[in-house]
């Protein structure tokens, strides 16, 4: 039986409409998804980054982002706040509050904390940047204490009809027997989140 997974996905974002901020809010990518989720009503979108780049560059790929919010996180007033909160989630590594203010400069520090802090639900990036650049601050901010966190791709399996969870490519080096029972159960977790079955391999 053919799954339509992005028809899930879309199902279940439309039950319940979350804040997301985008942390490259100025990328191509980044912004034709932004203008396909507020057309389909999928999520309210936050876009980090400097309003006239991103004005500039919506109407160069000719999307329609006006309903969407934009952070200027270099000249936001929340970097202060931002930064203060930062000290305290990593004031056990002895981060300073300068230190933590040149921190809230990069994008991906500064989408996380304005998550942690209760401004939107999520956060999504490395469109551009690397996976570790944005994998580094929602480690360490967003992490639940004690839980192991591990990944999972989604592949449309075409020719058979079927959709592939594959889980932690790169995340967790070398884990032990507990990891990867719990890398396991992880992904069984988020496959049943879409309402399917999962078969385990």
């Amino acid at each position: 039986m053919k799954v339509d997974i992005i028809g899930i996905m879309e199902e279940i974002a439309k039950k319940k409409p979350v804040k997301v901020v985008i942390c490259e809010g100025w990328d191509e990518r980044c912004l034709r998804a932004t203008a396909y989720i507020i057309k389909n009503k999928l999520a309210n979108i936050v876009l980090l980054g400097n309003p006239k780049k991103i004005e500039e560059k919506a109407k160069e790929f000719d999307v329609d982002v006006s309903v969407a919010e934009v952070v200027d996180f270099k000249n936001s007033d929340l970097k202060n706040e931002l930064a203060e909160k930062l000290v305290e989630v990593r004031k056990h590594k002895g981060l300073t509050l300068e230190e933590a203010k040149k921190l809230i400069e990069d994008e991906n520090y500064f989408g996380c904390m304005y998550v942690y802090s209760g401004y939107a639900d999520a956060v999504a990036g490395s469109a551009i940047g690397s996976t570790a650049a944005l994998m580094r601050p929602t480690l360490q901010i967003l992490r639940e204490k004690g839980k192991l966190v591990s990944e999972v791709s989604i592949m449309n399996d075409v020719k058979n009809g079927r959709v592939i969870f594959a889980t932690d490519f790169s995340l967790n080096i070398e884990p032990d027997a507990d990891g990867l029972a719990q890398i396991t159960l992880n992904a069984i977790n988020c496959v049943k989140d879409f309402d399917i079955e999962p078969k385990v391999g």
